[in-house]
């Protein structure tokens, strides 16, 4: 389930409201928060990062089998992956179109920074989902950033 303190945490870091927060439900043990334009920073190249503005999701270790959406590459998240502070990501594949990354499995998410410019919160990418609609039907889909 959600740590609902860490997400709170990490919506005071990015500077979101409780406005931004499109929605929150639970589908048994799938939590979902998606949270439209979220800024971070992301390994284009090893140690090479570069400012991205994506959508972020915030899922449960159950939301890719509930919803019926295909890992394409490396793992789904599993229960350790959020016990935790954010450590594992999983992306789409319009995210890894956009980064232009071959192999994105171990590339690095920057989120969050302190006073002196230290991330706060660092994550791995352990899995490239299929692309799948978030918002209206009537819009392309979007890369995404999913923890």
């Amino acid at each position: 389930m959600i740590n609902n303190d860490l997400l709170r945490r990490i919506s005071k870091l990015l500077n979101f409201d409780d406005k931004k927060i499109l929605s929150v439900f639970e589908l048994g043990q799938c939590s979902i928060t998606h949270e439209q334009l979220t800024s971070f920073f992301v390994e284009k190249n090893e140690g090479d990062y570069l400012r991205e503005i994506t959508d972020l999701m915030s899922v449960g270790s159950f939301y890719f089998k509930t919803m019926g959406i295909e890992i394409r590459q490396g793992r789904d998240f599993i229960e350790s992956d959020f016990e935790e502070e954010i450590s594992h990501v999983i992306v789409n594949q319009q995210l890894v179109k956009k980064m232009g990354w071959q192999n994105p499995i171990g590339k690095k998410i920057k989120l969050g920074y302190d006073e002196t410019g230290k991330a706060i919160y660092e994550a791995e990418v352990i899995g490239v989902s299929a692309d799948f609609n978030s918002h209206s039907l009537h819009q392309p889909i979007a890369p995404m950033l999913i923890l």
